[in-house]
């Protein structure tokens, strides 16, 4: 109802919906008659991260939800990643008039400097200059099994010389913090953040990255070229899972299934990674990879903006 009224009241001329559809409920169903309805001059734009997961997983929703119809409504849809990594038409058996309509961005990378509170914060860890490891949590069942392994494994490494940050989210109970904490505090070089807006800025310093694998975290990662550990569940998160794959077929990032995860597994990670001297991956397979989706975003909004507008006042003159 709240998107119904704000259609109805703004009368938008673009509307853009954020929505992979796996699960396609009735409001999205009222709020795209709303748009066909009250406001048929209006360009429409949907948007969608570089991969869903596994393509029989995906085309299986989608035909129970009806999810193609619903892509009908669309004038473009904006794929957040690289027909090079993983092509949606193909993959997804896309009929010809909607693969028509897919505009590939690149990846969502942002070249920003970190606020002085991260670079405060890094400044006061990396005073031994050991390598730092960035561990983010993905907001999902598995994030404790995940930060429990990582400290089981700082236990019993204790001669490893590593600065370790490790942000904790919402899906971790607060009796489960208060745990983790009190264990953290045990170790040296250990510190736990709450996830928060300025998570991402801490991957910019990071030797490694340890995470489930999110699109943001990993666009972090392809930004700054920063070797990763990345430990999705593959039936709660198939996107991050398939994601994942793609990216260790170039070589980029190193996937592990969480059953994996535990002390012995790390320590070889470890020592390959941060001790292991350099890291060979050719510069090719970063530059291959294009990460300008902001800048096309824009540019194909103010298009599609400029042909609504020149559609209404068209309807307007014939009216």
């Amino acid at each position: 109802k709240i998107a119904q009224s704000a259609l109805k009241t703004f009368r938008p001329s673009l509307v853009m919906f954020d929505e992979s559809l796996l699960d396609i409920p009735s409001e999205m169903r009222k709020v795209l008659g709303c748009v066909a309805d009250e406001l048929p001059e209006a360009k429409v734009l949907w948007s969608l991260p570089d991969t869903l997961g596994d393509p029989q997983y995906v085309m299986r929703h989608w035909a129970t939800n009806g999810v193609l119809e619903a892509f009908d409504y669309a004038h473009e849809i904006f794929i957040y990643g690289a027909e090079s990594v993983f092509d949606y038409a193909s993959a997804y058996e896309m009929p010809e008039p909607l693969s028509r309509k897919l505009r590939y961005t690149g990846y969502l990378t942002r070249q920003m400097i970190p606020p002085q509170r991260v670079r405060v914060d890094v400044g006061r860890m990396n005073r031994n200059k050991q390598p730092l490891v960035v561990l983010t949590a993905g907001g999902e069942s598995g994030d404790f099994a995940l930060v429990d392994a990582y400290l089981r494994f700082l236990e019993k490494a204790e001669d490893l010389t590593v600065q370790s940050l490790l942000f904790i989210g919402p899906a971790i109970g607060a009796r489960e913090k208060r745990l983790l904490l009190a264990r953290a505090q045990r170790l040296r070089n250990v510190v736990l953040h709450r996830v928060d807006k300025h998570m991402l800025h801490y991957l910019k310093f990071a030797d490694l990255s340890i995470s489930t694998g999110s699109y943001n975290v990993m666009c972090e990662v392809l930004a700054h070229r920063k070797p990763a550990l990345v430990v999705p569940n593959h039936k709660e998160q198939p996107g991050n899972y398939h994601r994942a794959k793609l990216l260790q077929q170039r070589g980029l990032i190193t996937l592990c299934a969480p059953e994996e995860f535990h002390p012995e597994f790390l320590r070889e990670q470890f020592d390959k990674t941060l001790f292991g001297g350099p890291r060979l991956v050719q510069k090719a397979q970063y530059e291959a990879i294009p990460q300008n989706g902001y800048t096309t975003i824009v540019e194909r909004t103010r298009l599609q903006a400029g042909r609504a507008q020149h559609a209404a006042a068209t309807l307007a003159l014939a009216s």
